[in-house]
């Protein structure tokens, strides 16, 4: 309670009363605490938003200084993380990518516990939607499932289901009681890239409590953003990789090109020289190739050189670097391999050719050979310049002699 009193005087200065007032502050002091913590609240959220908005301007994750992929790379996370990485389909080869800083992932987790959250990615084949990461206890969620199943995907927006939005189940939710969730597309130019699902299974008598705090209009539009960022990311990320490897692969093969191999050996000897290590190289070409573009046209040339590059791209070691060197004319390097292994893997990968049976138009284009040149660091040269000169000589030696055949290189005295 709050107390004034005011002084009535008359003409002459007199006292003549006294007026009191009794002010009744409860609820003043109500609405101050309500206003207090509706600011806090919208302090939290601004703050929420600028860590999601800086964290969208930065150059490593979506601009153009973009570095931090790596092929095949996993990282792991703790359960009070969330991390994510996205799947890029290169050749149906499937590289993961690791896009999300520590910073992005404590960000993310700042308004989403307790609950599930997963992000599935959806294949290139468009027929299986994968998780890549599960936050929380996921077992109420498929791992797995065809993307239609998922409201989201079949509508082509945020698919919310609680107490307020109640609707048609997913598919992909497996506990009887769902609780609360939601389901965002992440869509990148039309295209569903994946989902985000956030999922919180709150037991009965807080259902409506639970419904209020965590699926307030902020959080998801927040949601919505980490969604939107995510398949920008992702759509992003793809097209660096494939301009990537186009700058890299020669485009009827598959092979790397000239350029990859001769800047991978350079850097191969180099390493080769600090560790006392060897470096194989091949190279070979196709026998009598003017004779099949003469008989099949160079459409049959063509084809005859991409079941090469395929053949050669599922009987090369890991490690190892096949390029189309120019024409049909091939170079192979081999780290590591001594100079009598990579004699070895030649005369491998000759008879493996010869085995080689391709087809054009139906029609067979006649038995391969190759003639094959065999050269090696430091045996045959210091340098780049040198090995491949070495191993060029030995290949024109294998085709004087009757082709066919694999031909070591002479010995620098």
């Amino acid at each position: 309670m709050h107390l004034t009193a005011e002084v009535l005087r008359d003409a002459e200065g007199n006292v003549v009363g006294i007026i009191q007032y009794l002010e009744d502050m409860t609820k003043n002091k109500r609405t101050e605490n309500t206003l207090l913590e509706t600011r806090k609240k919208l302090d939290k959220e601004n703050e929420q938003l600028q860590k999601l908005l800086d964290f969208m301007h930065r150059p490593d994750v979506v601009g153009p200084e973009i570095t931090s992929f790596a092929i095949e790379e996993c990282v792991k996370i703790s359960e009070s993380r969330i991390g994510f990485f996205g799947r890029v389909n290169d050749d149906e080869t499937v590289m993961t990518a690791h896009l999300w800083s520590e910073q992005a992932m404590e960000m993310c987790a700042i308004d989403f516990k307790p609950m599930e959250f997963n992000i599935y990615l959806i294949s290139p084949s468009k027929d299986l939607a994968e998780a890549v990461n599960m936050w929380g206890d996921a077992t109420s969620m498929e791992k797995t499932f065809m993307p239609l199943n998922c409201w989201a995907i079949r509508r082509g927006r945020p698919h919310l289901v609680d107490d307020s939005h109640p609707g048609l189940l997913c598919g992909h939710i497996t506990c009887s009681q769902a609780g609360q969730y939601l389901c965002v597309p992440m869509m990148i130019h039309g295209e569903a890239m994946g989902i985000l699902h956030l999922n919180h299974t709150a037991p009965e008598q807080d259902q409506q409590k639970s419904t209020d705090r965590l699926y307030s209009e902020h959080k998801t539009q927040l949601a919505l953003a980490v969604a939107d960022h995510i398949a920008l990311a992702i759509g992003n990320l793809t097209l660096r990789e494939t301009l990537r490897q186009q700058s890299i692969r020669d485009i009827l093969t598959g092979l790397f090109n000239r350029r990859y191999m001769e800047e991978s050996l350079a850097r191969e000897l180099r390493r080769a020289e600090r560790e006392k290590k060897p470096v194989g190289v091949i190279m070979f070409d196709i026998d009598h190739f003017k004779d099949f573009n003469d008989l099949f046209g160079h459409a049959g040339g063509d084809a005859l050189l991409r079941e090469l590059g395929a053949f050669l791209n599922t009987h090369t070691r890991g490690g190892d670097i096949v390029s189309r060197y120019g024409g049909e004319e091939f170079v192979s390097v081999l780290p590591g391999a001594t100079l009598e292994d990579t004699r070895l893997r030649a005369e491998e990968l000759r008879q493996g050719v010869t085995e080689l049976r391709v087809f054009h138009l139906g029609k067979p284009l006649g038995k391969i050979t190759i003639s094959v040149g065999v050269a090696a660091f430091p045996e045959h040269g210091l340098t780049s310049e040198e090995i491949l000169k070495s191993a060029d000589t030995a290949l024109y030696r294998a085709k004087n002699e009757g082709r066919d055949r694999v031909v070591v290189a002479s010995t620098i005295g």
